[in-house]
């Protein structure tokens, strides 16, 4: 007669983060190091670059088309025919770029005070 020795099985160990997540994670630090490690004449550049896309993204035209949105949405929404999560949604992205600079300066105004 012999004596049968049962084996546990072992599950499978899972991963610490999902393979995009640490995709996401290696590229970020790649561009932390590089935006680290770059001269003062570069940044510059991306100064440069970022007031530029600010001016963008505050021009006539693009606030022309939200007030477009808002009206369309508003009017959808006055008859009934729009989903109020996509209304919240436009709302929501209307205030968040177009107030964008205003919630930063707000941000970095308290960000002292406790």
């Amino acid at each position: 007669m012999t004596v049968g020795v049962k084996v546990k099985a072992v599950p499978a160990r899972r991963a610490l983060v999902s393979v995009p997540t640490a995709n996401w994670l290696l590229w970020g630090g790649v561009v932390v190091v590089l935006l680290l490690s770059m001269d003062p004449v570069q940044a510059n550049v991306l100064d440069n670059f970022g007031q530029s896309l600010l001016d963008i993204m505050n021009s006539t035209f693009l606030r022309a088309l939200a007030i477009l949105a808002v009206m369309g949405a508003g009017l959808l929404a006055l008859s009934g025919r729009i989903q109020w999560t996509s209304f919240l949604i436009i709302m929501l992205g209307v205030v968040i770029i177009f107030g964008a600079a205003g919630i930063v300066d707000y941000i970095i105004a308290n960000a002292g005070t406790v």
